[in-house]
């Protein structure tokens, strides 16, 4: 069938059925020197699952000559259960012998078991268990997502004897701080939080302006996607996080506004920090349900923001599930070869599925999309490129639903430059002509690593 069938077989294993599992303060993440980077990367369709499943991956013909930096463990370590649901694009590597697999511990299982997240239906259950009335309940959830307490002792309406069970049964959080991070003019907070299982996730809390709060959330530990241009993607994939330690990043910034007294209320959350959204769609899926519950986080549906990468299948069921969530798309090319290049994602689901989901998306909400494109000099900043993406943004919807974020590449350890701001301005007004529009994005949180790009993790919990 040559090259057309092989695309379409691709994408229908995405669809298969059965997907599990799979888009921070005790030291600074280690900065592995230059000589000690690997040189990894893969563009071949054959290469392709190398990207999308846990552990590391193949050097990549044309572009082994770039550095990477090195990573703890191996695709061993990650949990055979938490497969990407990106990995059903590619044919799957037969499974380990059963000599090889281990069992598991069952002291790590119980302090998994420990760290769950509160919420309504366990913090219920354990207040019954105690021979607490139905309103201790309502008592624990206003201190909680109201007040942003940091532990049950704060919570004084309830019995002392009733807070130590709690705290010890469930603790408020399902993550843990390790270090935070402050930028100079104090607009960008990055921290690194420790994850149950030892695993280390980054988030970023930041204040675009002086009354709003905005925080940037993973979904992963690392990420499978690989675009050349991106730390997180010099990890790969380790595996998804749970729906509790994606919403727990949004309550450990309000608890932490609440103690550092910072002024303003955390109601803008973007789905743009480590992992691909879309590759664990499901857990994703939860975490919205339980931000937007008005009786939990209360944040209303347009002050959230989804971004992909561009996992076409997906676009259309978000649009039905979350008709009111911005959604954002990481595009970077708008052509085939310098998406490829630049995003190997694009191998699977190139720019006229993408658009082609785009329509149906547009069709069924009738929401602006929001693309997100990094300008890397000389090589996506042309006067071609915006040429080529005024064309192909033409054949995606009305030009009054789509705008485009113009981001000045954030310096990461790959051998890409950012485009000088002069020639980002005169980008913008090529897509101004065009009648799209346009707005370069501030980059906050540069000096603490924290910008668009730069999340990574590199050391061990």
């Amino acid at each position: 069938m040559g090259r057309r069938g092989d695309r379409r077989r691709l994408r229908l294993r995405l669809l298969l059925p059965g997907g599990g599992d799979h888009r921070d303060h005790l030291g600074h993440p280690e900065r592995v020197p230059a000589s000690r980077l690997n040189d990894r990367r893969a563009a071949s369709a054959a290469h392709l699952q190398d990207h999308l499943r846990p552990g590391r991956r193949r050097p990549r013909a044309d572009q082994d000559h770039l550095p990477r930096r090195g990573r703890e463990g191996s695709a061993s370590q990650a949990d055979e259960a938490s497969e990407p649901v990106l990995q059903r694009v590619v044919r799957r590597r037969a499974p380990p012998r059963t000599e090889e697999r281990r069992a598991p511990d069952p002291r790590q299982q119980a302090r998994s078991r420990a760290l769950l997240l509160v919420d309504a239906v366990k913090v219920q259950a354990a207040l019954a268990a105690l021979g607490q009335p139905k309103f201790r309940w309502d008592q624990v959830r206003q201190a909680v997502f109201g007040k942003s307490v940091s532990s049950y002792d704060e919570i004084l309406v309830l019995p002392a004897e009733i807070r130590r069970a709690l705290s010890e049964q469930l603790p408020l959080l399902s993550v843990k701080e390790r270090r935070v991070d402050v930028s100079g003019d104090g607009r960008a907070h990055k921290a690194l939080l420790n994850l149950h299982d030892g695993r280390v996730v980054e988030t970023v809390l930041l204040r675009p302006s002086e009354t709003r709060w905005t925080t940037c959330i993973s979904s992963q530990v690392g990420c499978a996607v690989a675009c050349t241009f991106c730390a997180t993607g010099l990890m790969g994939l380790t595996r998804s996080l749970t729906p509790e330690e994606i919403t727990d990043q949004v309550l450990f910034w309000r608890q932490y506004m609440a103690k550092k007294g910072l002024p303003g209320r955390l109601d803008n959350v973007v789905y743009m920090g480590m992992g691909e959204p879309f590759a664990c769609y499901e857990q994703v899926s939860a975490s919205l349900k339980t931000l937007l519950d008005y009786k939990l986080f209360g944040i209303g549906a347009r002050h959230i923001s989804v971004s992909t990468s561009g996992v076409a299948p997906r676009i259309a069921l978000f649009g039905r599930d979350f008709p009111q969530v911005n959604l954002a798309i990481s595009l970077h090319a708008a052509t085939d070869e310098l998406r490829t290049r630049l995003v190997p994602m694009n191998k699977a689901f190139n720019l006229e599925a993408l658009a082609q989901a785009l329509k149906e998306y547009i069709g069924s909400t009738n929401r602006k999309i929001f693309f997100e494109y990094v300008l890397l000099k000389g090589e996506n900043d042309r006067p071609e490129d915006a040429g080529a993406l005024v064309k192909w943004l033409d054949g995606v919807g009305p030009k009054e639903l789509l705008h485009v974020n113009l981001i000045v590449f954030n310096q990461t350890d790959t051998p890409h430059k950012p485009t000088d701001e002069n020639d980002a301005r005169i980008f913008q007004q090529r897509l101004l002509a065009g009648g799209y529009k346009s707005t370069v994005r501030q980059n906050l949180g540069r000096d603490i690593d924290g910008a668009c790009g730069q999340l990574v993790v590199l050391e061990k919990a």
